[in-house]
């Protein structure tokens, strides 16, 4: 059995592609405990978040294009979907990937300081519904704890803010205080949820959350106490702000001055 890692990340995959293979907290477990009935691993933890996706399982090395492509259509994606986006680390490339992840090497902004709750979730949720063993239990606990011991015997973490916080940070330094302000998130996948959780954090109040889909906008906006609008029905919410934040996954800008 071999320990492997199949997954993208903010390096080989754009934010739709990544969005297209995310996990929510129900899916994960799920698609778990499939890989286990199916008997193609043994154990397995899926880690996804706003700049990765990745499945780490115990498994025989023989079912690893078997996993690949039962990991494409639990979303109903072809391997052409994602192109050349995919990654696969097996043993001790396994174990390197996941120390280096965990610690902040491998993030968008090096050092920061939301992936070591979001593998400590991950691997917590995967012991929760069983679908862990002897192998990736030692495997996370020894990452999480020499994650922690990097960040008390490093700098690594000194200055750094998470992804979703980067903006939120440029715009304190501009406005000093952001509690009375208005502000607009463009966009309601994860980077827009990071950016509101980070807002609100701040004690900001007044947030208003567009995003082409409605529906999307509503479920994020009522988790947080912010308003929702439908992006290009009603712009006249772009007026008023002292802050707007865009983090659609569109290569073009999608406001502009006229």
């Amino acid at each position: 059995m071999h320990i492997t890692c199949i997954g993208l990340n903010h390096k080989t995959a754009p934010v739709a592609a990544r969005e297209k293979l995310a996990f929510t907290q129900k899916q994960q477990p799920e698609f778990l405990r499939q890989l286990r009935s199916q008997g193609l691993a043994e154990e397995g933890v899926v880690l996804s978040t706003c700049n990765r996706v990745e499945l780490y399982t115990l498994s025989d090395p023989s079912s690893s294009e078997e996993i690949r492509s039962r990991l494409l259509s639990f979303h109903e994606l072809r391997l052409e979907d994602l192109g050349d986006c995919l990654y696969e680390h097996t043993q001790a490339g396994s174990v390197e990937h996941l120390f280096g992840v965990a610690s902040g090497l491998d993030s968008m902004i090096v050092g920061e300081t939301e992936i070591l709750g979001q593998v400590k979730s991950a691997y917590e949720a995967a012991l929760d519904s069983g679908t862990t063993g002897k192998v990736l239990n030692q495997l996370f606990q020894r990452a999480l704890n020499t994650a922690k011991e990097v960040r008390t015997r490093t700098g690594i973490g000194e200055g750094t803010v998470s992804v979703g916080g980067a903006a939120v940070h440029l715009a304190e330094k501009i406005f000093t205080q952001l509690s009375g302000k208005r502000v607009v998130v463009v966009g309601a996948g994860a980077m827009g949820q990071a950016v509101l959780q980070s807002l609100v954090g701040r004690g900001v109040r007044a947030v208003v959350v567009s995003n082409r889909r409605l529906d999307r906008a509503r479920d994020l906006a009522q988790a947080h106490g912010a308003t929702a609008v439908q992006l290009d029905a009603d712009l006249d919410y772009l007026l008023d702000p002292d802050i707007a934040i865009c983090s659609t996954a569109c290569p073009v800008p999608v406001i502009h001055e006229n």
